[in-house]
């Protein structure tokens, strides 16, 4: 006696699992790309604040400001950077080169 056919639905369950990891996979590439270093330029968001308040808060925190943004800057840091960013209330903080991405000049 032959078997019936699978139900349209356990077709689409089975695929759960791989579709779960396509998902996730951009998710935790970007998670790792965009991970600040210790040293070197990073972008830190400090809020809803004018950009002459956040190259403030980043200077007071010993970066060193490269541009302005409302409520962020761009900065360069130094080993300890993340945490006074951090400190001073920078609420995120990425790496600022692979933001950039194919725009990146290497010198």
């Amino acid at each position: 006696m032959p078997h019936p056919p699978p139900a349209p639905r356990a077709g689409l369950r089975a695929l759960l699992p791989a579709a779960l990891l396509a998902l996730a996979s951009p998710v935790l590439m970007a998670t790792v790309a965009l991970a600040p270093p210790e040293r070197g330029m990073v972008l830190a968001w400090f809020g809803p604040i004018a950009a002459e308040q956040a190259a403030l808060r980043a200077m007071a925190a010993d970066a060193v400001p490269v541009i302005s943004l409302a409520g962020g800057v761009v900065a360069t840091i130094e080993p300890g950077g993340l945490a006074r960013l951090r400190a001073a209330g920078a609420i995120l903080v990425l790496n600022a080169a692979a933001l950039r991405g194919c725009f990146a000049r290497t010198s």
